[in-house]
């Protein structure tokens, strides 16, 4: 089980209430203003109301009483503020918890979107991701806690001037019947926490399952398999699990809520005995009773009011501070890095590097080099470690030990934006239009979309005719989840994500099995294009497709993190070695294929595709 992390509760408390005062500013004073008058209102009603019941049951008061007709007239107009106050706190409050939920999603994106890609590894990082975006509703409660709290504190001193004027004697006795209530909130919230802390695991797994329950891409598989019972079926005994588990802690709550509400009757029983007391030996009168019970009932209210919010407030602090924690993991802003400029000379040394849940190295003594307009292809099995030295070789990552280099300088010391672009197997498909998709590197940095560089991508990719096809030409989205948008096959992604490399016009160009969703036609268009932007560029190509890479100046083999062969096609055919077997395998399996049309066998002898070794 994951244990709790450390941190100060007052100070947690403390953060609680810093973040819904800056998030809410002039919202947050108005909230509490407006819950503060509707609390120290009713306590001067009471007064008010106290006075008037006085003068009325005074037989020596005088017919038509102007100040009788003026106390009734206040009380009269208090109880319109009291409404208005309430109504108007009600709508305040609506959007200060937006601003407060606005607030806290904005820091939890931002250091998802800031920490070192490496954090993304470990299973603890997605643990505290997931923690701090649950903790989205505990904004919710914060913003509710934290006026309330002030508000009641406000009001209860309001109350406690009005008890101290008819009954002081009350006073210890009303203040006492909170200390219940706050031990066992105390409790209740730091129990409440651990189970939710320690539920992540469980909580991530189920949030996955209603992922692939409710997602348009994966409802096809879903659906050939017939996995939807079963799928559901696990995401309910991830959730029965979690239901038994909160079960126990609210009997748990129950019993120590019966117990502190046995001490709040106890201090109420010695209040109405203090009471009958006080009423029998004449030290008050009948009217000045009743305005004391109305007042101590009132702040009793008030002070169990002020508890519950406290043990709320508690309870949403501590995922505050874990908000503050994961914030922890986002990189400091680092020293502006001079540029790299274009590619010349990129150099591994004996790179080693390991995931950080991993038993072994990804990556092991890699010794390479790579020259300006070199196209360099990457095989080998899966695992073997070519999309990981990718990465490093993009920067994302850092060596373990020995050192990647660009143009002499190591990697990390230089700012390589604008010089390098990446598609990865998992490329992404944004929710934009087709021009934003292409020229979002350039829009992130703040630049205005040429429409001619983007319409030259994509013709480069091969998107432009499918682009041109849409209802809204390049204007349409990409995602028919939002009206008006137009639905793509992967394959065709693959472009839009390929244009989305050349419109950045890198000088070191990185694609992770370019050709998976493509067909051998746009394989071949591909790959002339690619042969056509050579000049100025340098290519890294991985794939599994030997059609892909016996085209490249070098192919690098590797084979359990390390580099075993390098060379071109021939050279590595000559060698017999391992790249010589994974080709013929692969070449096995065309020319036992039965024979296909002419057209098809015209198509697949184009330049780019493989026939035979």
């Amino acid at each position: 089980m994951t244990t709790t992390p450390k941190i100060g509760e007052w100070r947690a408390m403390g953060r609680a209430v810093g973040l819904v005062a800056r998030t809410g500013r002039g919202w947050f004073v108005a909230t509490v203003v407006l819950m503060s008058v509707s609390g120290l209102g009713m306590a001067a009603a009471l007064l008010l109301g106290q006075r008037a019941v006085k003068r009325v049951t005074d037989s020596q008061a005088p017919q038509g009483d102007w100040l009788l007709w003026l106390l009734i007239g206040g009380v009269v107009v208090l109880a319109g503020v009291i409404a208005f106050s309430q109504l108007a706190a009600t709508g305040f409050h609506r959007l200060l918890a937006e601003r407060v939920m606005y607030a806290w999603n904005e820091r939890v994106l931002q250091t998802a979107a800031l920490t070192e890609i490496w954090e993304f590894e470990r299973p603890e990082f997605h643990d505290r991701i997931r923690r701090a975006r649950q903790g989205g509703g505990a904004s919710i409660g914060i913003s509710m806690a934290v006026p309330q709290l002030l508000a009641g504190l406000i009001a209860s001193t309001g109350l406690l001037t009005a008890l101290a004027i008819t009954a002081p004697v009350l006073l210890p006795v009303v203040i006492a019947s909170g200390v219940p209530l706050l031990l066992a909130g105390r409790a209740n919230s730091r129990e409440m926490y651990s189970f939710n802390f320690g539920n992540t695991p469980n909580d991530r797994e189920r949030f996955a399952l209603e992922g692939v329950l409710s997602s348009r891409d994966q409802s096809a598989e879903v659906r050939v398999f017939g996995m939807q019972g079963f799928l559901l079926h696990r995401w309910r005994e991830l959730y029965e699990e979690r239901i038994a588990g909160l079960t126990q802690l609210v009997v748990a709550f129950t019993r120590r809520s019966s117990i502190a509400a046995i001490g709040v009757a106890l201090t109420l029983i010695v209040a109405v005995i203090t009471l009958g007391w006080l009423l029998t030996t004449h030290r008050i009168t009948m009217v000045t009773a009743a305005a004391a019970a109305v007042t101590t009932l009132m702040l009793g209210s008030q002070v169990q009011r002020i508890a519950s919010s406290i043990a709320d407030l508690r309870e949403s602090a501590q995922q505050v501070a874990d908000v503050e924690l994961t914030t922890a993991l986002t990189r400091q802003a680092a020293p502006k890095l001079p540029p790299a400029g274009p590619l010349r000379h990129l150099r591994a040394d004996r790179v080693t590097f390991r995931y950080p849940a991993a038993a072994s190295n990804a990556l092991d003594g890699i010794d390479f080099s790579i020259e300006a307009g070199e196209m360099i292809a990457i095989v080998g099995i899966n695992g073997s470690g070519k999309t990981t030295l990718a990465k490093l070789l993009c920067g994302l990552y850092e060596p373990a030990s020995g050192s990647i280099t660009w143009n002499g300088r190591p990697v990390e010391q230089v700012d390589l934006l604008g010089q390098v672009g990446a598609i990865f197997q998992t490329f992404n498909r944004y929710w934009f239009t087709a021009t934003e998709n292409i020229a979002a590197g350039a829009i992130a940095a703040g630049e205005v979309p040429s429409q001619s560089a983007v319409r030259r991508a994509a013709m480069d990719a091969g998107a432009h005719n499918l682009i041109s096809e849409l209802p809204h030409g390049y204007d349409t989205r990409l995602t028919v989840e939002l009206d008006g948008g137009a639905d793509l096959s992967l394959g065709q992604w693959q472009r839009i994500a390929i244009a989305r490399v050349l419109y950045r016009d890198p000088s070191l160009v990185v694609l992770d099995e370019p050709t998976a969703s493509l067909d051998a036609h746009a394989e071949a268009d591909l790959f002339a294009t690619l042969e056509k932007l050579r000049q100025g560029r340098t290519f890294i190509i991985i794939s599994h497709r030997f059609s892909t890479v016996r085209t490249a100046d070098r192919i690098v083999v590797m084979d359990a993190g390390r580099i075993i062969e390098q060379g071109a096609h021939h050279e590595l055919m000559a060698l017999d070695g391992r790249y010589a077997e994974m080709y013929a395998v692969q070449a096995r399996s065309y020319q036992d294929t039965p024979p296909v049309s002419r057209d098809r066998t015209e198509a697949e002898s184009r330049p780019g595709t493989l026939t035979g070794p």
